[in-house]
């Protein structure tokens, strides 16, 4: 014995919406969320011992792997994460950087 007609033909309906939506949902373009980094390095910076200094890259390199890990999950929620890393020279305004990377759809700012 199987189940009514109407049930199967509504199963059948719902299986049918189910994958017309999963597809969808898959071929849609991943969003994109930009992250600028906007930082200065200052040379010389004074430590007690050689092994205390830090490298070129800090901060940008955390900041690499977390877009690394969020793209890996991001992935099932159908979005793409973008870093933008952006030295400056000390002294220098901030505000034109600023003003470029919301220009080109950046929304997230890190300042170090």
């Amino acid at each position: 014995m199987g189940l009514p007609t109407f049930l199967r033909s509504g199963a059948a309906a719902l299986l049918a919406t189910c994958f017309a939506t999963s597809s969808t949902v898959a071929m849609a373009a991943a969003e994109k969320i930009g992250i600028g980094y906007l930082h200065t390095f200052a040379k010389g910076r004074v430590t007690i011992s050689i092994l205390d200094q830090p490298p070129e890259n800090l901060g940008v390199a955390g900041a690499e792997v977390g877009i690394n890990d969020n793209n890996t999950t991001g992935r099932f929620m159908n979005q793409e994460f973008a870093l933008e890393d952006v030295r400056l020279k000390p002294g220098d305004d901030i505000i034109p950087a600023l003003d470029k990377l919301y220009s080109e759809g950046f929304r997230f700012m890190v300042l170090d």
